[in-house]
């Protein structure tokens, strides 16, 4: 290599695009304060199959797959449904073992039909308690005995294409205890209560399409209890009928403290009810807007 070509290389080793950073760029750089961006979750939803109708306590993981285990196992926004050769034979049911069923997490229970499946607490517990929103449908829950929400006790719960029966509780909703109940194409019938609700107490409901009927309550709503402040009762296209209790044999709404409660009844049947202290055969208000009787 020529002296001349060594100049002319050396000078391209510290041209502009090779120049050393000035100083301090190094300082600078580290003085940036770091970005970081959050990613939406992409877990993809799962869907669980339970393949026994025995109450087994043992995992997913072991074969035979319960609702106990498929409830344990099921991450927030899954849905459990249950193998058809369950009921290929005809209706079956579940006699819980060990106590009530537990979801911690957000659930979708996709039942093969009310006429098909039964949970049966049998008497020894509540028969699902859930601490996160839930959906249950084409299921028949009965058989549960607990001190509030015989057979579903909840925050928020919507139930479609389900029988609520013979569920019992020495306080509040025999058949369902919750803040915020939806029923679809549901029945709740011949549950029991202690206090309030003897098929359903709840903070706001809404009823559509379905039957709550031949429940008791030792204290008022024979039907349903809707309590608390700004308290809802929404029912359209349903029938109340053949409810007993003290007072508002078919369905109490009471707002204790302030006015706000609100009821609208729209194309439904409501007879049949029975308050056995002549309270209030139908219904009971206090302090609560009445609205849209119809039908």
């Amino acid at each position: 290599m020529t002296r001349r070509m060594r100049s002319q290389w050396f000078r391209g080793m510290v041209s502009s695009d090779h120049r050393p950073a000035r100083p301090g760029a190094a300082r600078d750089v580290r003085r940036r304060p770091l970005r970081l961006e959050p990613l939406e979750d992409r877990r993809l939803l799962a869907t669980i199959t339970v393949n026994t109708i025995v109450d087994e306590n043992d995992g997913v993981a072991t074969g035979g797959v319960s609702f106990r285990d498929a409830l344990a196992a099921a991450a927030s926004g899954d849905t459990i449904d249950f193998d058809p050769a369950l009921t290929s034979g005809g209706p079956a049911t579940i006699d819980l073992a060990h106590g009530q069923l537990v979801a911690n997490t957000a659930v979708t229970i996709d039942g093969p039909g009310a006429e098909l499946l039964t949970i049966d607490a049998g008497g020894t517990s509540r028969v699902f308690r859930a601490f996160a929103d839930c959906t249950i449908e084409g299921l028949t829950l009965t058989g549960g005995n607990a001190p509030e929400g015989g057979g579903i006790l909840t925050h928020r719960v919507t139930v479609r294409d389900s029988v609520i029966t013979g569920n019992t509780s020495t306080g509040g909703g025999g058949g369902i205890a919750a803040n915020y109940v939806t029923l679809e194409r549901t029945r709740v019938t011949g549950n029991q209560s202690g206090f309030w609700g003897g098929g359903v107490q709840a903070f706001r409901a809404y009823i559509s399409e379905s039957t709550i009927s031949g429940n008791s309550s030792d204290f008022g709503g024979g039907g349903i209890a809707v309590l608390g402040a700004s308290a809802r009762l929404a029912l359209t296209s349903s029938t109340v009928s053949g409810n007993t209790a003290p007072r508002a044999g078919a369905f109490l709404v009471a707002h204790v403290y302030f006015e706000g409660s609100f009821v609208a009844v729209n194309q439904s049947t409501i007879s049949g009810n029975t308050a056995t202290e002549g309270l209030g055969s139908v219904t009971d208000f206090y302090f609560c807007l009445l609205s849209r009787i119809r039908g």
